[in-house]
């Protein structure tokens, strides 16, 4: 279930609050792509979605402006879970840092394994997503099962 979002003092938008939150494709859909803007993106997200599951990924972690209040996010962030991952089923644009720009034009997002760790932080991306970053201060990210979803039974 996805929670209300909540004020974070000097955030430019409520967010979140701490943790990680597990919900269904159909509840982030219902929850955050309320217009045009958010259910393009949310179209972008399942399509990538269905490839990462294709290729046996078992969690997906939601982030960015797409999961807060912003009422017209640019794009969004995924880190995903590599275990289990199938490496000959999945695309090269899932693991080629280079290849960023590609994910944003065919998925508008951009995805990273959950494992990786960035750089300017030692943090591994699933705990990087859970900080806001204009404050620095912890958020809360949304966590999908792709093995379980409803959505993608048929996979």
């Amino acid at each position: 279930m996805i929670p209300e979002l909540v004020e974070l003092t000097d955030a430019p938008w409520k967010v979140l609050p701490e943790g990680i939150h597990s919900a269904t494709l159909e509840e982030t859909r219902v929850r955050f792509a309320i217009n045009d803007v958010r259910r393009t993106l949310f179209g972008g997200f399942l399509e990538a979605v269905v490839k990462l599951a294709d290729a046996r990924c078992l969690l997906v972690f939601l982030n960015g402006s797409y999961v807060t209040e912003k009422p017209y996010p640019n794009d969004y962030d995924v880190c995903w879970s590599p275990d289990g991952i199938n490496e000959n089923r999945l695309e090269p644009i899932f693991w080629e840092p280079g290849l960023r720009d590609q994910q944003k034009i065919r998925f508008m997002g951009e995805f990273f394994p959950s494992t990786t760790i960035v750089n300017e932080t030692g943090q591994t991306f699933v705990d990087f997503f859970q900080n806001e970053k204009t404050t620095g201060r912890k958020k809360g990210i949304v966590e999908i099962n792709l093995e379980t979803d409803p959505m993608l039974s048929g996979n």
